[in-house]
C-alpha cells in the first residue's frame, strides 16, 4: 500500500478544515482564514452571538509530534497575533464590541 504525505501547505488545510468543522458543530461561523495583515496573520477567525475567535492552528502529523501548545507561543508569536488581532477589529468595527476569545 502507498502512503500519501501533504505538504505542509495541505497539512495545514487539512487542519483549518477539520477546525472549521469542529466549530461549526458548536455554533460558530469561520469569518475569515489566513486574514493577514502587515506583521501577521490569523489562521481562523470565528463569530457566534456576541463572542469572536481567533485561533492559531498547529497540525501535526501523528500524535507523536504532539506538544504542550504553550510551547509553540513565543513572546514574538503572542506580539504578532495581539497586532493581527488589532489589526483586524480596526478594519472590521462591527466586530469591536464582540467577547475575544
Amino acid at each position: 500500500m502507498t502512503q500519501t504525505h501533504m505538504n505542509r501547505n495541505e497539512l495545514g488545510r487539512a487542519g483549518e478544515n477539520w477546525v472549521e468543522v469542529r466549530l461549526a458543530d458548536h455554533g460558530w461561523n469561520v469569518i475569515a482564514r489566513n486574514w493577514s495583515s502587515k506583521n501577521s496573520e490569523l489562521d481562523l477567525v470565528a463569530l457566534r452571538g456576541d463572542d469572536i475567535l481567533f485561533a492559531e492552528l498547529k497540525t501535526r502529523r501523528s500524535k507523536r509530534d504532539l506538544v504542550d501548545p504553550c510551547q509553540l507561543l513565543t513572546a514574538r508569536k503572542i506580539r504578532a497575533l495581539a497586532s493581527g488581532i488589532n489589526s483586524f477589529l480596526a478594519q472590521h468595527s462591527d466586530c469591536a464590541n464582540k467577547n475575544i476569545y
